[in-house]
């Protein structure tokens, strides 16, 4: 502390030591936040980045909202992306050793179909190892009973000889012929279906993606419906066949039944 004669010049050269202590009072952390927010939200309103050579008020206004539609902008541009990415399906690729059992397979089929890959070692199958062998059901019933039998025939031409005053009308005379024929065409039917279902087995199957089983069975079975359709054709085309070649020919029986 100096003295003076005058207060103001006592005053003027003094330190003020007795009306302040140099030691600051604490602040309290709350008045701290609100002092440092207060500061951002100043900084933010008055932020400019477009700022022009133009010093108006106006226009520094104009450059003001300016910025904040563009922070705006620019922080929901990095919200979304970040979103995205974050909803965004990861790819992972994850290998099972074979062999597996159809459970298994199925399930991963089930919950991986898209992008359920497999290194095969090959992509051609023969159809015969899925098939061991394929009955048909049945045929006409003529061709299973004992019309068509040899001793059928044996017995008519043996045991029911016809007369020799008979016509070429009588059944007795071209009978064993008839069923002779029948017995051919049944042969030829069976000949046919058989043919075709061999060269389905012996047929490749190819495949160069992963397939369920009951797609699989599925396609076997259009596969199979549609050769059934197809064996009547097939029997009717070689039947065809053999008649155009007997009466272009000239071909006659001997009981002029063509």
């Amino acid at each position: 502390m100096q003295s003076d004669c005058l207060i103001v010049d006592a005053v003027l050269n003094s330190s003020l030591e007795c009306y302040y202590d140099r030691t600051w009072l604490p602040i309290p952390m709350i008045n701290r936040v609100e002092c440092f927010l207060a500061r951002v939200y100043q900084s933010l309103i008055m932020m400019n980045l477009f700022k022009s050579t133009r010093e108006n008020d106006i226009s520094q206004h104009t450059e003001r909202i300016y910025t904040r539609v563009y922070v705006i902008l620019m922080i929901a541009s990095i919200v979304i992306l970040l979103l995205c990415t974050s909803f965004s399906k990861r790819s992972r690729t994850e290998t099972v050793q074979a062999p597996m059992n159809s459970f298994e397979f199925e399930q991963l089929y089930r919950l991986y179909s898209d992008g359920l890959n497999c290194r095969c070692s090959q992509l051609s199958i023969s159809c015969s190892n899925f098939f061991s062998k394929i009955e048909v059901e049945s045929f006409h019933p003529v061709c299973s009973s004992d019309f068509v039998s040899s001793k059928w025939l044996i017995h008519l031409v043996t045991q029911y000889g016809p007369p020799d005053w008979t016509s070429n009308q009588d059944f007795r005379q071209w009978g064993a012929a008839y069923f002779r024929t029948l017995q051919t065409f049944c042969s030829i039917a069976n000949a046919t279906v058989t043919e075709i279902l061999e060269n389905f087995l012996s047929s490749i199957l190819v495949i160069n993606r992963i397939i369920s089983q009951d797609e699989f069975n599925r396609e076997m079975n259009a596969t199979l419906n549609h050769l059934k359709a197809s064996m009547p054709n097939t029997f009717m085309q070689a039947l065809t066949l053999i008649r155009i070649t007997g009466q272009s020919n000239g071909f006659m029986n001997v009981f002029s039944s063509n």
